[in-house]
């Protein structure tokens, strides 16, 4: 995941609740929220696997 965060901040994507990453979906969920260039809000999010 942090991966695609660091790529996104590459390529100056407005990341979304920088300051709630990874966990800006919940604490099942690793989570990255951005917006695409019309603004629509997107995530990237993966599930803990136990």
């Amino acid at each position: 995941m942090d991966f695609f965060k660091k790529q996104l901040e590459h390529r100056q994507v407005t990341l979304l609740y920088p300051e709630r990453y990874p966990y800006a979906g919940g604490k099942d969920h690793y989570a990255c929220f951005f917006e695409d260039p019309d603004r629509i809000k997107l995530e990237i999010v993966a599930r803990r696997k136990d």
